[in-house]
C-alpha cells in the first residue's frame, strides 16, 4: 500500500509540492535585467594614441608649463568624472549627456582640486555637430563652476602665449 500512497501523492500532488521551488530558485538566482556582460568571441580592436597629432604637441608644451607651475595637467577626463546630475527624476537622461563625452585637458593643484579644463580646437570643431557640443560643454562648465578655456590649434605648434595667459588666470583661481 505505500507504493500506491506515493505513487497517488506524485500524480495528484505534484504541482502542490513544486510550486514552492518554482518560488524560491528564481529568488535566489542573481538578477541582471537582461543587462549580463558577456565577453564577445573575438576582439576587433586596435590599438590607438591618446592624444591626436594636433594635441601632442600642445600637451608637451602645457606639461612643462605646469610642472613649472606645480599643477597637474590630466588628459582626455570625461565629464561624468568632473560633474554628476542633480536630477532625481531624469538621471540618465542627464547621465547621458556626460558619461561618454570628454575634455582634452583638466588642470589640478597639488591636491587634485580641479582649477580648469581646457579643450583645443581644431579645424573640426567648426562642423555643425562639434559646434553644438561644443556649446553643450560651455554651458556644462559655467554651470559646475569650472572654468573652460578654448584654445584654436595652430600650424607652427606654438602656444606659448596661450598658455601664458591660461596660466595667469589659473594662478588668480588658487
Amino acid at each position: 500500500m505505500t507504493t500506491d500512497v506515493l505513487i497517488d501523492f506524485l500524480i495528484h500532488l505534484w504541482p502542490i509540492t513544486l510550486l514552492p521551488i518554482a518560488v524560491i530558485v528564481p529568488i535566489m538566482i542573481p538578477r541582471t535585467n537582461g543587462h549580463s556582460f558577456k565577453a564577445p568571441q573575438s576582439y576587433p580592436y586596435k590599438k590607438r594614441n591618446l592624444l591626436t597629432k594636433n594635441e601632442y604637441p600642445f600637451f608637451m608644451q602645457l606639461r612643462d608649463a605646469c610642472e613649472d607651475e606645480k599643477l597637474y595637467l590630466l588628459t582626455k577626463v570625461r565629464l561624468e568624472d568632473l560633474c554628476y546630475t542633480t536630477s532625481k527624476s531624469h538621471t540618465q537622461k542627464y547621465r547621458g549627456y556626460i558619461n561618454s563625452r570628454h575634455v582634452d585637458f583638466v588642470i589640478c593643484d597639488k591636491k587634485m582640486n580641479v582649477l580648469a579644463a581646457v579643450e583645443l580646437d581644431d579645424p573640426s570643431h567648426n562642423a555643425k555637430e562639434s559646434k553644438k557640443t561644443d556649446a553643450f560643454k560651455d554651458n556644462l562648465f559655467k554651470t559646475i563652476g569650472i572654468p573652460l578655456y578654448r584654445i584654436k590649434t595652430n600650424s607652427k605648434n606654438k602656444y606659448k602665449q596661450d598658455i601664458k595667459e591660461l596660466l595667469a588666470v589659473i594662478q588668480k583661481i588658487k
